[in-house]
């Protein structure tokens, strides 16, 4: 989001991320962009949704707007009726296949809400885009819906000089959500035979507590760092003096299979 939003400041246009507020989150940093995170009472499970669907459906409906973009399925349906009731112009980005994600698949009934929601609001967005081809002809195959494809590719960064990758304090660099199917828990167990090298982990999510008490009990502490979520000036540091960097994407459901994650 940060990118596609630098992106049409440049292209000078004025924009604000709307997202939500979740516990003992890093305090908003500065940005080109507007931002503007929603309270809700419940911070999970279905009760969580509903309440801030309704909560950003309220604030949209008041806010000076010429196109309002949902981002993935759990916000498409306050942005559909927000822009259909102040006939604003309207966007949707997959930025992957929602119903198909490991945390949906072994909940058919849930799947079946998202699915429903999908192929009743998808196809009154004009404008549609998603991360890759083959989330695209996903979509074209399934519904005959058109979307085009925006890369979700990171900023490139400065090479750096060898030597930096030749020092002691060689690392193997985990950046993301730490969620099943990430291939996390192999990548712990697999420290037990690297030497030389520690393993560091930035993110937080659903299995962080879990992870963390597989890390206890394998004796793994002094390989294996939890750096929880970092600004992404930070990020950046971590990132660029990293030895090698991980993207083990189980194949848990079509999203993981189809999608260009954003490593």
């Amino acid at each position: 989001m940060h990118r596609i939003s630098v992106a049409l400041v440049n292209a000078g246009h004025h924009v604000t991320i709307v997202g939500r507020s979740k516990p003992n989150a890093n305090n908003l940093i500065q940005q080109p962009f507007a931002q503007k995170r929603i309270d809700c009472f419940y911070t999970k499970g279905k009760l969580f949704y509903v309440e801030f669907n309704i909560r950003l459906l309220l604030w949209l409906l008041f806010q000076r707007t010429d196109l309002i973009g949902s981002i993935d399925l759990d916000t498409i349906v306050p942005v559909y009726l927000a822009s259909l009731l102040r006939l604003k112009k309207r966007s949707f980005d997959a930025h992957e296949l929602f119903p198909e994600v490991p945390e949906l698949v072994g909940r058919p009934l849930t799947k079946k809400i998202w699915l429903w929601v999908e192929r009743v609001f998808m196809k009154r967005f004009p404008l549609r885009y998603t991360v890759s081809e083959s989330i695209a002809d996903y979509y074209e195959k399934k519904y005959t819906l058109k979307f085009d494809v925006i890369r979700n590719l990171p900023v490139s960064l400065p090479r750096l000089a060898i030597e930096n990758n030749r020092s002691s304090n060689r690392y193997i660099l985990y950046q993301g959500a730490l969620n099943d199917g990430r291939g996390l828990v192999e990548m712990i167990h697999a420290m037990k035979e690297i030497d030389n090298y520690t393993l560091k982990i930035a993110g937080e999510g659903d299995r962080s507590a879990s992870l963390s008490a597989l890390v206890h009990t394998l004796h793994l502490k002094a390989k294996v760092i939890f750096l929880g979520n970092l600004a992404p000036s930070e990020l950046v540091l971590v990132t660029r003096y990293a030895s090698i960097g991980i993207n083990l994407l189980e194949n848990k459901g079509l999203s993981y299979y189809y999608s260009l994650a954003n490593k």
